[in-house]
């Protein structure tokens, strides 16, 4: 169990031509308890942590790739995770909850419903009118879920007006 550095990443890529393979192969740090590089037999590596979670069950979170972190930026990160974890945390449970929160798709969801049940008032006390949710829905939503560059969500955002969908 080698201290996980530039070179022997290098090593390990290289080392990679076994392709009948097919199970991930995992080089732990000397160094790091806990802290290792999984291959996987398609070539992709990714920095993992093995810990322990307060109930006792064994746990590996991959948190970067290969190449997106050296590897002692990758040992700072470990030790962070891990550190974690010893305190009682689960960095994986964490990341599925975070997977599973409400998207912007979903909040817009909501609110047309709510809408379309006559829960969202006006600023004049009352419910919002058919059309003016249909508009909603036509017009003002769809540009906000739909574009995926970040000038047309700037844009939605300062209050540009779109044309109508087609």
């Amino acid at each position: 169990m080698p201290k996980i550095t530039k070179r022997s990443v290098d090593a390990l890529r290289s080392n990679q031509g076994n392709q009948g393979e097919q199970k991930d192969r995992f080089v732990w740090d000397s160094e790091l308890r806990g802290f290792g590089i999984r291959m996987k037999p398609s070539g992709s590596a990714s920095y993992v942590v093995q810990y322990r979670t307060a109930q006792g069950r064994t746990r590996r979170y991959a948190f970067a790739k290969v190449g997106t972190f050296t590897p002692d930026q990758a040992r700072t990160k470990a030790k962070q995770l891990l550190s974690e974890a010893e305190a009682g945390a689960d960095p994986s449970t964490q990341r599925h909850e975070e997977r599973q929160a409400l998207t912007v798709a979903d909040l817009c969801g909501l609110y047309l419903e709510a809408a379309r049940a006559g829960l969202v008032i006006t600023r004049f006390r009352r419910p919002k009118r058919p059309s003016t949710i249909m508009n909603d829905e036509s017009r003002d939503l769809p540009p906000i879920l739909w574009t995926p560059d970040q000038a047309a969500w700037r844009s939605a955002c300062s209050g540009v007006i779109y044309p109508r969908a087609e």
